[in-house]
């Protein structure tokens, strides 16, 4: 579009122009009834990682690890009473929808916990011994249970009176086949010798069953929602119910998933609302008039509506990552919307409008480019909701530059003339004071910057990329209760697998090989940070101990392994071995709360005791798990953070360069932007907030962010230079003016983002705060640091005469 043509269309069709925009915010904010929320596995781990692969089969063949962790503590856990409690709370569970079994002390198989010994036979035909059963002797149940190689410190703690059930979600068996399907089709495509036309063949069907298992997925996401919001019901109902005041807690993958899902949900309604609120507020404030106040607000409710819209339309979830997209562009397009309004005030003229045009459309596209350039080196992350933040901001970056170009000639152009009334120079004159400190202070400012730079950089070599699901959650959250409940007294949440697969059918019969997965087991059970760790032999040896209690004749392992098959059943096996007894699996669960927990640390160990002590000869070892993908996002964020922040670096290096065609006023334009990423990452060394997925889009947003001030900064400044020749004039009338803007745009950053503070999920928190802090160094460094630096290098050249008609 031509400029002309933009001009008529703007000014000569005014009304049109609204009306086209509101309708197609309208069109794409329907949209937004499909908004789809999502905190699930796929939304924490790498883009396209190969360890998913080991996951996703180990899920197919073992079982999948979607169970909710419900935990209590009952001192009469082993009376009728206890029993009768904990029969009707898992009665309670299994009948919920989207619950397929629950595994409960009073549902397994017991062998040692009456006075009449079954006998073989009676293991066979006989109706087995429950914790409820009659013929239960719960002082033998007691011992059985705490000192069970499978159920001691899963299904009940040493003391006796911890306890947990385990309530598997259900599965829909067309879901099921529909991912096996596709990760089928996904083994098929590695084939090497694939021909052209065989390949595109297998992609297209990999296409259709992908479609038709997202379907499924969505389904089954909603449904696992449901069962959690149920289970929940279930447990204060029994909390209150059974006169003891007993409180019970729940814990699991299920239960995560679901509070980051309810915790995003709070965030979006609540701290959306507020940050608008004082926005509005601040605008109301500033330039008292209704209609300065409805411009920026529509211009940025368009904007957000459009951007939001399309991420629907492209059918990208809403995560904890790309919730903070509609906050971010409410807060990129106010800040054009304010930037023209305040140069609007303070024009004079017959054509206000047209020289507020001319003057703001060069920095606004290049403060456009830039803050695109900071968000679109998320890219590289390869974790798939930062990969969507960076894509729909940039995105949304420059829709809010066409937006905000848009609506305020044609806004302006409807506006009653009194109500383009000018701005009060009150503001204008306590930023002139400003600028009468800095140019008296400039040295000490310089210094000041300097012992920040140096803090913040030691600061920075103190990151780690070290979290722990745990400390996502504040301390009085109901998911951080259930974790530190579950760690502490039943074996931990989060699941490491090792996988064997053996060379050939019948690998695991070997006595020998079962007393490699033993020797793993120790060698795990050495970390503090280990829980329960469960394997194959343990369900031998235990069911070895049951026949030599009742006198039984000890038999070869390869015999024991298939009495154990014939009398516990097949499915009991299942999460231990595969049918052929081919692979084996090592079941290992997590405690997050351990302050010894090092997730590289333990994973590089446990690779190297598997390659160095020789265990399992001839077979394929694989370690997955969630804890594994997890680790290996987080293994990414410090090399991702180099990348990004180098990559962001150039780009608005080079940028500054074309804009101000000087690399000397490019490179002191650099300094000030530095100082918030600097800053803010020395901040987070300092206090030990780690480097997650929200924290490590922090420095390219500061800095796509911060350099808009130092960008209309210097064009006013250069600006004003033309035509006094005086920098201490120069800077002065800069402050005064765009001083304003640059004020008011970080004053509504910092309001808006600090309200996230107050969320219950840390890394929202860590955001809002760090994003506030970043803002509050921005605005520091555009209005004292960059004009020091301008007072001290004189990037200009020495005081000249005022140009004769030099614009302002």
């Amino acid at each position: 579009m031509t400029l002309r043509a933009y001009r008529w269309l703007v000014l000569h069709s005014p009304a049109n122009v609204l009306a086209v925009l509101l309708a197609a915010a309208l069109f794409m904010g329907a949209q937004l009834r499909g908004l789809e929320l999502d905190a699930g596995s796929q939304s924490l781990v790498l883009e396209d990682d190969p360890e998913q692969r080991v996951y996703d089969r180990s899920r197919l063949v073992f079982g999948s690890d979607e169970y909710l962790i419900v935990a209590g503590r009952d001192a009469g856990l082993f009376t009728p009473e206890g029993v009768a409690r904990l029969r009707d709370l898992t009665a309670r569970l299994e009948a919920l929808d989207g619950i397929g079994s629950v595994l409960s002390p009073t549902n397994v198989r017991l062998f040692r916990s009456s006075e009449d010994p079954p006998g073989m036979l009676g293991m066979l035909f006989a109706d087995p011994v429950r914790l409820d059963s009659e013929e239960c002797d719960l002082g033998r149940a007691r011992a059985e249970l705490t000192g069970h190689r499978l159920y001691g410190e899963n299904l009940v703690a040493a003391d006796g009176e911890h306890f947990a059930l385990y309530a598997t979600l259900a599965r829909d068996p067309e879901g099921l086949r529909s991912e096996e399907e596709v990760y089928r089709l996904q083994e098929a495509l590695e084939d090497p010798g694939l021909t052209v036309d065989g390949r595109a063949g297998l992609e297209a069907e990999l296409a259709a069953a992908r479609t038709t298992y997202l379907g499924h997925e969505r389904v089954r996401k909603a449904a696992r929602l449901r069962a959690v919001d149920e289970a929940w019901r279930v447990l204060e109902s029994a909390s209150t119910g059974d006169g003891g005041g007993r409180a019970y807690r729940m814990s699991g993958l299920p239960m995560v998933i679901a509070e980051m899902i309810r915790y995003l949900d709070g965030d979006l309604r609540v701290f959306g609302a507020a940050a608008l609120a004082l926005v509005t507020g601040l605008l109301a404030l500033v330039f008292r008039r209704v209609a300065w106040v409805l411009l920026p607000l529509f211009s940025c409710l368009v904007t957000v509506a459009l951007v939001m819209g399309a991420m629907v339309l492209a059918d990208r979830k809403t995560t904890v990552i790309t919730a903070n997209v509609s906050s971010l562009l409410l807060i990129i397009t106010l800040a054009h919307a304010v930037h023209l309004i305040v140069r609007y005030q303070e024009s004079t003229g017959d054509d206000r409008l047209g020289s507020t045009l001319a003057a703001l459309a060069r920095p606004c596209l290049y403060t456009a480019i830039t803050t695109c350039a900071g968000f679109g080196s998320l890219w590289i992350s390869r974790i798939r909701p930062v990969m969507d933040f960076g894509v729909f901001m940039s995105w949304g970056t420059l829709a809010a530059f066409v937006v905000s170009f848009l609506v305020f000639p044609a806004w302006v152009t409807l506006m009653p003339p009194r109500e383009a009334s000018r701005l009060e120079s009150h503001p204008a004159r306590s930023l002139a004071r400003l600028a009468g400190w800095t140019l008296r202070w400039r040295a000490w400012i310089v210094a000041a910057s300097l012992l920040l730079f140096a803090a913040g950089g030691w600061g920075m070599t103190r990151i780690v990329a070290e979290t722990r699901f745990i400390d996502y959650f504040r301390e009085g959250t109901r998911l951080h209760q259930g974790l530190d409940f579950v760690d502490r007294h039943l074996g931990g949440t989060t699941t490491l697998e090792v996988i064997v697969e053996g060379p050939e059918e019948g690998y695991f019969r070997s006595g020998a090989r079962l007393r490699e997965v033993l020797e793993l087991k120790d060698y795990l059970m050495e970390n503090p940070a280990v829980g329960k760790v469960l394997t194959l032999p343990d369900v031998l040896k235990e069911f070895r101990d049951v026949m030599a209690g009742l006198g039984l004749e000890e038999v070869p392992t390869a015999e024991l392994v298939h009495q154990a098959e014939t009398i516990l059943g097949r499915e009991t096996l299942r999460s231990y071995a595969t049918a052929d007894y081919r692979s084996t699996r090592v079941f290992v669960r997590i405690r997050e709360s351990a302050p010894t927990l090092e997730r590289g640390r333990l994973l590089e160990e446990l690779g190297a005791a598997l390659e160095a002590r020789g265990w399992f000869p001839g077979a394929r070892v694989e370690v997955t798990g969630i804890f594994v993908l997890y680790t290996n996002m987080l293994r990414s964020l410090v090399d991702s953070q180099e990348r990004s922040l180098g990559l962001v670096l150039a780009a608005i290096g080079a940028m500054l360069w074309v804009l101000f065609r000087s690399l000397r006023l490019a490179a002191i334009a650099m300094v000030p932007n530095l100082l918030p990423v600097v800053l803010v990452l020395g901040v987070m060394g300092w206090t030990g907030v780690p480097l997650d997925m929200s924290t490590l889009m922090i420095a390219g947003v500061s800095l796509g962010m911060a350099v808009d001030g130092s960008i209309h900064y210097l064009t006013r400044f250069r600006s004003e230079f033309a035509a006094t020749g005086d920098y201490r004039g120069a800077l002065e009338l800069a402050h005064g003016s765009i001083g304003r803007a640059i004020v008011y745009t970080a004053v509504s950053v910092i309001l808006g983002f600090s309200v996230l503070g107050l969320s219950s999920f840390k890394p929202t928190v860590y955001f809002g705060l760090l994003t506030s802090l970043s803002m509050a160094a921005a605005l520091f460094g555009s209005l004292t640091l960059l004009p020091a630096l301008v007072l001290i290098l004189r990037p200009l050249g020495p005081r000249h005469a005022p140009a004769p008609e030099a614009p302002r």
